[in-house]
């Protein structure tokens, strides 16, 4: 039931209002030995849904931290090991604790990402992706859900992390400036750059606040509705360095 629960939340967060009619499936189900050939068969059956729908969780988790309405957000490289973490809030009531961390560059422009997502309930799903720098296809993926052990999940090939957004350029990003601001996050007070976009999927807004110190260049971005409603916060809480696979992924 946990299991179903944080499928529901992660969704909940990607998709944005309410959530979408998802199979209850295990997640992280085992083929069992020594059962029976019709046992067996389900069992098998079991695994490739779970792997189907986590793979389809994957995608949403990495599009939601990697889009901001439609745009990069991010306004400088990650460098391996740098790390952050977010609070989100998706609408006026919900909050969410994600982490996002660039592990590793791999061989032939690859890089190992990770993210972790935390509920209010204590329930967690971490993801670390090797993925390609130019297409952003999967080329591996692990996962861990709550207390289970991690797992290797099967990539088809071709299967791309998310549609990649559209990034900004410097001319874009100078254009859009509205101001220069001192703003307080949970990781502190920050000197920023504030540029703002109309929406390109609605008639809403667009802030991002940037900061060159950071990871990732961003310390808060938002999504407003057409009517001003806030669609969801991210504000950065903590920062660093060091950050390398806790999965066991290479």
């Amino acid at each position: 039931m946990k299991q179903k629960y944080l499928l529901v939340i992660v969704i909940f967060i990607f998709v944005g209002c309410g959530y979408a009619n998802i199979p209850n499936v295990d997640l992280s189900p085992e083929i069992k030995t020594g059962t029976s050939g019709e046992q067996t068969k389900k069992d098998r059956m079991k695994y490739n849904y779970g792997s189907k729908y986590q793979m389809q969780m994957s995608r949403m988790v990495f599009s939601y931290m990697f889009s901001a309405g439609g745009i990069w957000p991010w306004q400088k490289d990650f460098a391996p090991g740098e790390w952050t973490k977010w609070r989100i809030t998706p609408g006026e009531e919900q909050k969410y604790i994600t982490e996002l961390a660039s592990l590793k560059q791999a061989e032939d422009n690859k890089k190992w990402w990770r993210i972790k997502t935390a509920t209010d309930k204590g329930d967690t799903l971490i993801y670390e992706a090797l993925i390609h720098s130019d297409d952003y296809s999967i080329r591996r993926l692990r996962s861990k859900i709550n207390e289970q052990p991690p797992q290797e999940l099967p990539v088809r090939e071709n299967t791309h992390i998310y549609n990649r957004p559209m990034e900004l350029t410097e001319e874009s990003r100078q254009a859009a400036i509205v101001g220069n601001e001192n703003i307080d996050v949970p990781a502190g007070t920050f000197k920023t750059k504030h540029i703002r976009y109309g929406s390109p999927a609605n008639q809403g807004k667009i802030n991002i606040w940037m900061n060159k110190d950071v990871p990732g260049g961003v310390v808060k971005y938002t999504l407003t509705q057409s009517e001003g409603a806030n669609a969801f916060t991210a504000e950065l809480l903590d920062y660093g360095k060091g950050a390398d696979t806790v999965l066991n992924s290479y």
